[in-house]
């Protein structure tokens, strides 16, 4: 009976966890905070649109999120300023820079070494890694 008992917690516990994955491809749980885990200087590894592939475009590009909430999109030499912050009970992330406009992205994953995301209201889709 006891072992029963301990079964069926183990089993609660278990489908607890699984329905808190806050993102479409993980991490199941994380220790770090999302705000700390966004803020890094990322470089794009990979960019798709409609699954093809056009990551050559993003060579030259580069986004820093700070955890002060602040954003620098840099392009080469030129450097566009802003802010970020995480909406929707953090599933979201909003970014609006002076001369770039608003953006809004669906996180897909959120990791300490990985950032990958999907242009809201598009096919656009960001991985991204540390520099």
């Amino acid at each position: 009976m006891r072992a029963a008992i301990i079964l069926a917690s183990l089993a609660t516990l278990a489908l607890s966890v699984a329905s808190c994955k806050k993102y479409e491809e993980g991490p199941m749980v994380s220790f770090w905070p999302r705000k700390e885990r966004i803020a890094n200087k990322w470089q794009f590894t990979s960019v798709t649109i409609n699954a093809k592939d056009t990551t050559r475009i993003f060579n030259d590009h580069v986004v820093e999120y700070t955890d002060k909430g602040t954003a620098i999109y840099q392009i080469g030499n030129k450097k566009y300023f802003g802010s970020w912050q995480l909406n929707n009970g953090g599933t979201d992330l909003d970014v609006s820079y002076d001369s770039l406009g608003r953006m809004s992205y669906t996180i897909l994953m959120l990791k300490e070494k990985v950032l990958k995301y999907r242009e809201k209201n598009s096919n656009w889709e960001y991985k991204l890694e540390p520099i």
